[in-house]
């Protein structure tokens, strides 16, 4: 009876969230620094995941260390000027006084309506060599909160998201 209760939570768990990591195998982020966390782009219904989402991945890589990042108000006061304009990544990488960038994409970040309304959030992330273009790490996350006897928040799942990967991106 409890090996079926564990696979049965098991099976149950790993439905409600889904990941994927990629990692240069040379890379050490203390050689690569600093970092810029560019402000996510945004394909979900709230009009502001981007900035949310990219604040909550900025503190929570600070929060590991090891991690010099630039300013958020100098990469905001830097690209504000560009909007709507292309650049490369090494053009961006100048521009921001950063050797990488942190770049991705908020797929999701809203409330799901079924029984209840439950939070999901969906990141795409990419660490980038602001000097050759090259990918250094990746990493993908979406999930589903509030189960049973678990209230889930937007922003607490969004943050634990992002603890996620930017553990996977520090290790």
């Amino acid at each position: 009876m409890r090996v079926a209760l564990v696979f049965a939570l098991t099976l149950l768990l790993t439905a409600c969230s889904s990941q994927r990591d990629f990692r240069a195998a040379d890379l050490k982020l203390a050689s690569l620094r600093p970092m810029a966390v560019v402000p996510f782009d945004n394909f979900s219904a709230n009009p502001n995941a981007g900035y949310l989402v990219a604040e909550l991945m900025r503190a929570e890589l600070f929060a590991l260390g090891g991690c010099e990042q630039v300013p958020p108000e100098t990469v905001l006061a830097k690209l504000k000027p560009l909007a709507g304009e292309a650049r490369t990544t090494q053009q961006l990488g100048e521009l921001l006084g950063a050797r990488t960038l942190l770049v991705g994409t908020v797929t999701e970040f809203s409330y799901k309506r079924g029984l209840g309304e439950d939070p999901v959030v969906g990141l795409s992330l990419r660490l980038v060599d602001a000097t050759t273009g090259q990918v250094l790490w990746s990493g993908a996350r979406s999930s589903i909160g509030g189960w049973w006897f678990a209230e889930d928040g937007l922003s607490r799942l969004a943050q634990d998201v992002c603890r996620q990967l930017a553990k996977t991106l520090s290790d």
